[in-house]
Formats: structure tokens, C-alpha cells, sequence
């Protein structure tokens, strides 16, 4: 794996999104992705919920690309709402929301619950929440 840093700070999300991209541009690239998100391949392949030889052999599987695109759905959220990229990503995998258990973004996102992660942002945005 590749252990080289990325300026998150400094990365718009359009940057983010090319950085991502996987060669065959259909997918994210899982080596970037756990570089980005500070992850290891266990953690990743429990959250998307598969094993981690799974993950390890067809990072384009669908469970995998499903999580790693919610995931990418909610920082974007995240950082529309003000919050730079590399707090976004710190906020979405170990800040514990209150109305949700204090379970985290990914946490609730690796339960299928994007939606309602996606519409608490947008309440905490209004001002309705946090």
C-alpha cells in the first residue's frame, strides 16, 4: 500500500474525486481511498461488509463501491456545509452524532443509513439540529 500523504487541506473536491478514480475510471481506487480515509483493509472490508479477501481481490465489488460512494456522498455533504476536507473525513469516521446513539457517519453509513446521515447534515446546515 501505498503510504505517501496527501494534502487533504488543500484538496478541492473536484481534486478529490480525479485523486479517487481508479484506472479503469469506474470505480475508486481502494488503495487511495484507505490512503485518504487513514483505513485499514479490515476496517474497510467490515464496514462494506465483506471479507477482507474479498476486498483485496475485487475492490470494484458492489458492497465495496456501494460504502466507499455513500461515504464519499457524505463528506461531500460535509464539506458543502462549510467544514474543510480533512475535517469532513475526520468528522465522518469518528465524530459520535448524538441523535443516532452516538454511532458515527460511517458507522451508520455501513448500515445503509446514508439517507438519514445525509438529512441530519442538511437539518445541522438549516440550523434545526447539533
Amino acid at each position: 500500500m501505498n503510504t505517501n500523504t496527501v494534502d487533504l487541506p488543500g484538496m478541492s473536491l473536484p481534486a478529490l474525486r480525479e485523486y479517487l478514480r481508479a484506472m479503469d475510471g469506474g470505480s475508486v481506487s481502494l488503495e487511495r481511498y484507505l490512503q485518504v480515509f487513514a483505513m485499514t483493509p479490515e476496517t474497510l472490508a467490515a464496514r462494506a461488509g465483506v471479507t477482507r479477501t474479498v476486498l483485496l481481490r475485487s475492490p470494484e465489488s458492489a458492497p465495496v463501491q456501494a460504502f466507499i460512494r455513500d461515504s464519499l456522498r457524505v463528506v461531500v455533504a460535509l464539506v458543502e456545509s462549510g467544514l474543510p476536507l480533512d475535517k469532513a473525513i475526520f468528522c465522518f469516521r469518528n465524530e459520535p452524532l448524538s441523535v443516532f446513539d452516538y454511532r458515527t457517519a460511517e458507522e451508520l453509513v455501513s448500515t445503509g443509513k446514508t439517507g438519514q446521515v445525509l438529512q441530519f447534515i442538511e437539518s445541522w446546515q438549516a440550523g434545526g439540529q447539533g
